[in-house]
């Protein structure tokens, strides 16, 4: 599904990432934990093309990009059919309402009719609870709404893969636990997902691998039970006595 050879990355000067391996296979949940600054954010955009890096390959679904190259438009947009990215932002487009935000790539990348992209859109947002929200603006939607919201465009496109970037973390605690309900549902019905997040009770009930960053590199893989259980690095177990606190 995801393949992650080697991939580094330098900025400023600096190893933003380092030779970092990893997998995701079909139809799996992985998650990404790390304090902050740790690389899980920009991991994620490498994935997704948003970000060149320097060496090292990222495979999906036989595309490949591969460091110090500029991949063509048409690669990264067959890239992005394939896997889509839900940013810890939000990033809606604050001057369309939610049915616009929902629509918009479907139609303008994959040409897609617009009566069968608004019937899909009304089924997306009535199963998250957002069915009266259609022709509201982003200003107008709370910060779980607004979340939904983007995970609702993200799936529009129909992507095998979904990045998630630490989709709860300014959200208060029932609009948190709101949304890891609704990617525990989508976990459960076989969407392959990478989810980039601090909480770590969701990792483990949730996960069937967790990696561990720290400082640019994948210091740590594995089940949640023996990475959340019996860690073997010093910043998973630093992760959970931080979490513990």
């Amino acid at each position: 599904m995801i393949r992650v050879r080697e991939l580094t990355k330098v900025r400023a000067g600096k190893q933003a990432l380092s030779k970092v391996d990893l997998s995701v296979e079909r139809g799996s949940v992985a998650a990404i934990i790390g304090e902050s600054g740790s690389g899980k954010t920009t991991l994620l955009r490498c994935i997704n093309g948003l970000e060149a890096f320097d060496s090292g390959t990222v495979e999906c679904f036989g595309a490949t990009l591969s460091g110090g190259e500029r991949p063509s438009r048409e690669r990264l947009t067959a890239l992005r059919r394939e896997v889509g990215i839900v940013f810890q932002g939000y990033h809606l487009f604050p001057h369309l309402d939610v049915m616009g935000n929902l629509t918009l790539a479907p139609k303008t990348v994959a040409h897609e009719a617009a009566d069968a992209l608004e019937g899909r859109a009304h089924e997306l947002l009535a199963r998250f609870g957002l069915a009266d929200k259609a022709r509201s603006h982003p200003s107008a939607l709370s910060g779980g709404q607004q979340q939904r919201v983007a995970i609702a465009r993200a799936l529009m496109m129909r992507p095998k893969a979904l990045l998630l970037d630490e989709p709860t973390s300014a959200l208060d605690l029932r609009s948190a636990a709101d949304v890891l309900a609704l990617v525990r549902e989508l976990a459960s019905e076989g969407q392959t997902l990478l989810i980039s997040t601090h909480a770590l009770a969701f990792a483990r009930k949730a996960c069937a691998v967790v990696h561990v960053m720290s400082e640019g590199q994948r210091v740590e893989s594995g089940a949640p039970e023996q990475v959340l259980g019996e860690p073997k690095h010093a910043a998973t177990r630093r992760l959970l006595s931080v979490s513990e606190d």
